[in-house]
């Protein structure tokens, strides 16, 4: 009998997922089976991303009490050969609850907790006054991202007093940064690096040759005209008006194309719209989706507000430029750590709506300091602390076989 993987996630599952956690290379091993909890999560959220096309079988939840039943029935059928992969900690109380329900049952748990970004002090070098201001800006602003923050920092720390008595068989983390952590946090927890899932699709993808026959830069969206949001996915509002945004960067588009004689094109965010193959709202630009890895691989530079698909800028060595407008700064968490990631990388930051009077260098390059921050996240963060260049999909073979 193979054994079987369920992927359960709290938020919608889409196409994306199902590449990114290479399903499809899993299941030349294993059963795998998705469960999308989205609507027991955040009924909205699962509404919100209607407009995006799902080609791959997703099982799909409204209760909580017929997916508590079904996970019971397969862990019937296979015993200590069923094992349930969570994205991160659960979202809420209630999915907590299930949660703990199955750790006591000795049902095999693995949560995968995989960060993609640096971990940055957003408070270091502020004022007191300034980061007073910002807490109450959030409170106001943001209170109910402000409220979801504090949930799941409840739920993480009930996670790991639970842990002392039902602890889940795997954490997935990646790098070396969360490791030692993990292993003090969770003692009787088998801990297991593996690579991030963007170093992983290069390792799986080795010949990365996309072009567009000609020089370019690529600016990564964070969004598109009607997409949905991180802030619709956990249940409030997104604070800037995307329009307005997009506006701002055409125009730094515009100024960056004319300093570096180089065309930029789009890399679509996968919540993007499908089939958007020019992006009025950003000059008519060519717009490409599901390409990011490929396009930044053969690009010139990398243009964006701190997206997660960085990682691929560090991992091709190539220069970055994070931007900001006028409109972002109703996100001051947004502004702050964009700010952060820059000078952790020792790249430029540019407030677009004030480019003519900043100073941009002539010509676009990594120097020798962001080249040893590249290499330092790439080593920390990026790269699995025992398996070397091995795709995240056989380390988890070779992982859950031994088990």
């Amino acid at each position: 009998m193979k054994k079987k993987i369920i992927f359960i996630q709290y938020l919608k599952f889409l196409d994306f997922h199902y590449e990114r956690y290479e399903i499809a290379y899993l299941k030349k091993f294993f059963q795998v089976e998705i469960h999308d909890l989205s609507y027991i999560f955040n009924k909205k959220s699962h509404q919100n991303y209607n407009y995006i096309r799902q080609k791959h079988k997703v099982l799909k939840f409204y209760d909580l009490n017929s997916w508590s039943k079904k996970i019971d029935k397969d862990h019937k059928v296979f015993r200590e050969n069923l094992f349930l992969f969570s994205e991160g900690s659960p979202l809420n109380f209630k999915l907590l609850l299930f949660c703990i329900y199955f750790l006591r049952k000795n049902i095999n748990f693995a949560f995968l907790q995989l960060a993609a970004l640096p971990r940055l002090n957003i408070y270091r070098d502020y004022s007191f006054k300034e980061n007073l201001y910002y807490k109450i800006h959030r409170i106001f602003m943001r209170n109910r991202h402000v409220f979801y923050d504090f949930r799941v920092s409840i739920i993480s720390r009930l996670i790991k007093f639970i842990s002392l008595i039902y602890p889940p068989k795997i954490i997935f983390t990646n790098g070396k940064i969360d490791l030692n952590i993990l292993k003090k946090n969770f003692p009787k927890t088998k801990i297991i690096s593996l690579n991030s899932w963007d170093c992983s699709k290069i390792f799986i993808k080795k010949k990365v040759d996309y072009t567009i026959g000609r020089k370019f830069g690529v600016y990564l969206t964070p969004c598109s005209n009607k997409s949905a949001g991180d802030s619709s996915a956990y249940g409030y509002k997104r604070l800037e008006d995307v329009k307005k945004v997009f506006r701002y960067v055409n125009f730094g588009l515009n100024k960056i194309e004319k300093k570096y004689k180089t065309k930029i094109i789009i890399a679509l965010h996968p919540r993007g719209e499908e089939n958007i193959k020019r992006f009025k709202n950003l000059g008519n630009r060519e717009t490409f989706k599901y390409k990011t890895m490929e396009l930044i691989k053969n690009s010139e530079f990398v243009i964006t507000h701190g997206s997660i698909a960085t990682a691929y800028a560090v991992l091709f060595y190539k220069p970055i430029l994070f931007i900001s407008t006028k409109e972002n700064n109703q996100n001051l968490f947004f502004i702050r750590f964009n700010k952060k990631m820059a000078e952790f990388f020792q790249a430029k930051f540019i407030d677009i709506n004030d480019f003519r009077n900043i100073e941009v260098p002539d010509k676009i390059s990594i120097s020798k300091k962001s080249k040893r921050k590249y290499n330092y996240f790439k080593n920390n963060y990026l790269l699995s602390n025992s398996f070397k260049k091995t795709p995240n999909y056989l380390i988890i073979k070779k992982i859950l076989n031994n088990f």
